[in-house]
């Protein structure tokens, strides 16, 4: 389990966008496992308590709880059926210094 280290340099570890998902997904998993809203309350303070903990923004996490909060847990249960975003081929490469070059070419 890779926790995030306590620092106000978060941001050099990881993306601001990172940060809202991992919190968003955290609490929107936690939607899911609670039956009750009360439950989903008392331990969604308890998560945003150990976030705060590690030093993630105040507003990365309010916004985070709040867009949770919109969703109904019966709609978080739901299984979203997506779409393939296109049909076209992937290249897969090694990570190599040059590799943004190959978008050129191809």
């Amino acid at each position: 389990l890779g926790l995030l280290p306590v620092s106000p340099m978060w941001a050099l570890w990881h993306r601001l966008q990172v940060i809202g998902d991992a919190g968003f997904s955290q609490l929107l998993r936690l939607r899911r496992l609670c039956s009750e809203d009360d439950d989903f309350l008392d331990r969604a303070h308890e998560m945003l308590d150990f976030f705060r903990q590690r030093l993630y923004p105040e507003n990365v996490l309010t916004s985070a709880m709040h867009r949770v909060q919109l969703i109904a847990r019966q709609e978080a249960l739901s299984h979203i059926h997506r779409t393939p975003k296109s049909d076209r081929v992937k290249l897969i490469l090694t990570f190599h210094p040059h590799s943004s070059l190959v978008k050129k070419v191809l």
